[in-house]
């Protein structure tokens, strides 16, 4: 039973300078400030019904100064398909007895980014944004000046650095026992015990990690042997506490808590017996004579480094922090089967514009994950087409929304929002409905997403300019499913994604088998799939889940993907050498080095 967990795609750590910070004027003197910056990450609330921002640290404060560069590291798990967003607001430290509270100092400005697009802009190059002087995130709370700032893009900009942590890529290997734990089947005599791994976040709540099988009827478990990417466990960090619970697995569903204990791997390495009292809390303080719940032991508790001299295969991120750029396609369905504009069928029409600003199900599809997917693209231009409608009386399977043949890409996911509504106004649902003739642009497009003009180590391999996702969102009635088939079968080679998104109450028979975890597709020719290529997920299995677990769900398998795609290819990571002879690498490499 591994953890249901998502998995981070790495482990990063953030520095922050500022360069250019404007001086504070006192009458005709001007003086330094002395600058600090509070870090905020965007999280997602069920308690809240919404998000909200936690501040996750602050750096030190420099005194009198106005290119501050700081020492404090940040660091994050990085997740490809989450939003992640970030906020650093920069103080002027005018209290110096209240530092830690932001609302006491002097408001200077902020810049607000996604992790994705900061990792995006360069492994070996900073991201940089301006100061702004506007108010910060709403539930951000700063003193704010009560003059409008005159001068904006004159108060100095941001500097961070992105490095991933070298550890990532060591692993913690692990033997755990139990003896004599509680008996929680009263009528056995026994438990079914099974062990949970969590780590505390940075908004302060527990992230499960791992979780073992469970070992039925047993008092005095062994479980398997497991091991645990160091990033993915701790953060790299051997002092994180970890929270280490047994808990009883139970037929019907119900879970009973055993005991639990708050561990760091170093407290486990240096403990002399290995030892650790499994207690519950709620019983401790029912029965004055409770001692414990059991006792876990770790037979093995080790740390393995890969040999420095093994060629490891490079990791998503670096592909993603050096230039290899995500392209976004939308495909959206306006066939019949959506319902129609007509008194009778309003209530039910899948495409049903809401005059109190509700999104329908396409909207919303478009807005989660449309708005993590654009930060990994540099300008933001993303072509989106209709499929199974009627425009001008013409049947069109790859319409372009904005009606430019030429230029069917449309500045960002704010911009798509309006010309959808423009579109859902201008064509006539119709059909049939096919997803091949939009698969097979975008696989055309990937075509040129290698570059094999720059040979790298001993001339054999090539390099990822971009990777295509095809984000189809569709109500599941496909009229022409075996040339679907074909069209994935026959782009399954090429440098793209395709995640489908089924939407209203279609049992999409048809989408499940295009998503072919378990058996590879086979084309109308017998030709096999080279690679899985498709996600599937039904919009309404995650009608109460939170956009970042909507998101979750449709972008988790792009990551091993893309990786499938690279491996199979002999592809590899721009380098700096590559990036003087590739203009669109020019802002992603620091080739000041170069040019001394």
């Amino acid at each position: 039973m591994s953890s249901s967990a998502s998995v981070p795609n790495s482990v990063i750590q953030l520095t922050i300078s500022c360069k250019g910070l404007k001086k504070k004027s006192k009458g005709l003197i001007k003086s330094k400030p002395n600058p600090c910056v509070f870090v905020y990450l965007q999280t997602t609330s069920k308690e809240i019904g919404g998000t909200q921002w936690i501040c996750v640290g602050r750096t030190e404060v420099f005194k009198d100064e106005v290119n501050p560069k700081f020492n404090k590291i940040f660091t994050f798990d990085y997740y490809f398909e989450k939003a992640q967003r970030l906020a650093f607001v920069l103080v002027n430290i005018t209290k110096e007895k209240e530092e830690d509270n932001i609302g006491a100092q002097k408001y200077m400005g902020y810049c607000e980014a996604p992790l994705g697009q900061i990792i995006s802009s360069g492994k070996y190059a900073p991201y940089e944004a301006l100061v702004t002087k506007q108010p910060p995130p709403e539930g951000i709370y700063v003193k704010l000046n009560k003059k409008k700032p005159k001068n904006e893009g004159k108060y100095g900009k941001f500097s961070i650095c992105v490095e991933e942590l070298e550890d990532t890529k060591n692993t913690y290997n692990f033997v755990i026992s139990c003896r004599n734990l509680d008996k929680k089947d009263k009528l056995a005599g026994s438990s079914d015990p099974y062990v949970v791994i969590s780590k505390k976040q940075m908004d302060g709540s527990m992230l499960e990690v791992y979780k073992t099988e469970v070992v039925p009827k047993d008092l005095n478990p062994t479980f398997q042997r497991f091991s645990l990417n160091a990033g993915v466990l701790c953060n790299c960090n051997r002092d994180m506490p970890l929270l280490w619970q047994v808990k009883d697995w139970n037929k019907n569903g119900e879970v009973k808590f055993i005991g639990e204990f708050e561990a760091s791997l170093n407290t486990i390495m240096d403990s002399p017996t290995k030892e650790f009292e499994l207690i519950y809390e709620k019983k401790q303080k029912k029965h004055k004579d409770y001692v414990n719940s059991g006792i876990l032991t770790f037979q093995e508790c080790t740390l393995q480094v890969p040999d420095k001299e093994a060629m490891l295969p490079p990791s998503f991120y670096d592909f993603i922090s050096t230039g290899t750029e995500i392209r976004l396609t939308i495909g959206i369905d306006f066939s019949a089967s959506n319902g129609g504009f007509s008194k009778a069928r309003i209530q039910s029409c899948l495409h049903r514009l809401y005059e109190d600003g509700k999104l329908n199900d396409y909207q919303k599809t478009i807005k989660v994950i449309g708005s993590v997917l654009e930060a990994y693209d540099t300008d933001k231009l993303i072509p989106v087409y209709g499929f199974g409608c009627k425009v001008d009386g013409k049947i069109e399977q790859c319409w372009p929304i904005n009606e430019d043949d030429l230029n069917p890409e449309i500045d960002g996911i704010d911009s798509i929002l309006e010309v959808y509504e423009y579109a859902v106004r201008r064509v006539q649902f119709s059909g049939p409905t096919t997803f091949s003739e939009i698969i097979n642009l975008v696989g055309s497009n990937a075509e040129k997403a290698v570059d094999g003009s720059l040979l790298g180590v001993g001339g054999q391999e090539n390099h990822l300019k971009m990777y295509h996702i095809l984000l189809l969102i569709t109500d599941g009635d496909v009229t022409s499913f075996r040339e679907t088939i074909d069209a994935i079968v026959n782009n399954s080679d090429k440098a793209m994604s395709i995640v489908i998104v089924g939407v209203g109450d279609c049992n999409f028979t048809d989408m499940n088998v295009l998503d072919a975890d378990n058996k590879k597709l086979i084309s109308s020719s017998g030709k096999e799939a080279e690679r899985d290529i498709v996600n599937f997920i039904q919009l309404n299995k995650y009608r109460d889940d939170s956009p970042a677990e909507l998101s979750q769900a449709v972008l988790n398998e792009i990551p091993a993907q893309l990786q499938s795609f690279v491996n199979k290819y002999r592809i590899v990571p721009y380098d700096k050498d590559h990036a003087k002879l590739h203009p669109h690498l020019q802002s992603v490499f620091d080739l000041s080095e170069a040019a001394n």
